[in-house]
């Protein structure tokens, strides 16, 4: 996901329920590089190809935009 900062990622986590390591990859990039905007989703993306989830698993990878814009691609691994 590519939320924009904390406070974001924290809003989405409560309104979605989602567990605590559901963003951890989101919340590392975002410690570790900063804001890189759209690549973000690429960027963990990466980090979660070296360690895939099991065949099958579904996801989402999310971008929010400026205003209303949010972007959403589901995948199964």
């Amino acid at each position: 996901m590519h939320g924009g900062g904390p406070k974001v990622l924290g809003a989405v986590e409560r309104a979605l329920d989602l567990t605590p390591g559901a963003t951890a990859l989101t919340r590392r990039s975002l410690s570790g590089r900063g804001n890189l905007s759209s690549v973000s989703v690429l960027d963990v993306l990466d980090a979660t190809m070296g360690d895939p989830p099991p065949a099958g698993t579904s996801g989402v990878v999310a971008a929010m935009g400026p205003g209303f814009a949010v972007e959403l691609v589901l995948l199964r691994w």
